[in-house]
């Protein structure tokens, strides 16, 4: 959405600048306020929370050529990227990273985050590669669902697999 909003969403909504902007706006609250949430709460919560809300937002995104009421219609992507952008800043985006430095220890930390953040740039920039073709297959609504069908996928794996690492040491 942060590369493609708006040509996303040109055909769709009046003032598209306006929406991604919005969504930008949104992410950088959730970043600012995130380290405050942070320190109240595990982070397998505010992860699994925010990959919740955010596979919401997709979702909405993806079925709202099924919602009936045009004046609803509207208003949803503007809801759905604040409610998207505001969960991602809030703990998508940083909370793996603080996972990332409490889970590895002194020895691999280093190789451990490189090796994390080189795979995270590989997927961003596959991801960047394939939209267009992805788009022409599925169509918007198609890869609004399979984002949130992705994020739903990874609250759950966090949920099963991922430890709680706040408040405990490394060998803990």
């Amino acid at each position: 959405l942060s590369y493609f909003g708006i040509i996303i969403f040109q055909e769709r909504i009046a003032n598209e600048s306006l929406l991604v902007f919005l969504f930008q706006a949104a992410i950088s609250l959730g970043y600012l306020v995130s380290p405050y949430i942070m320190s109240r709460i595990n982070r397998r919560p505010q992860f699994i929370t925010s990959a919740m809300m955010m596979g919401l937002g997709m979702l909405v995104l993806g079925a709202e050529n099924f919602i009936p009421c045009q004046s609803i219609r509207d208003y949803i992507p503007y809801i759905c990227l604040l409610v998207t952008g505001l969960s991602y800043g809030l703990g998508v985006g940083p909370v793996p990273f603080v996972l990332m430095s409490e889970m590895f220890g002194v020895k691999y930390k280093s190789e451990g985050m490189a090796m994390a953040i080189a795979a995270r740039c590989l997927m961003a920039f596959t991801q960047l590669k394939v939209f267009a073709d992805v788009e022409d297959l599925i169509g918007i609504s198609g890869i609004f669902l399979c984002h949130s069908l992705i994020n739903m996928i990874a609250a759950i794996f966090v949920f099963c697999v991922l430890p709680e690492t706040r408040n405990k040491s490394l060998s803990e």
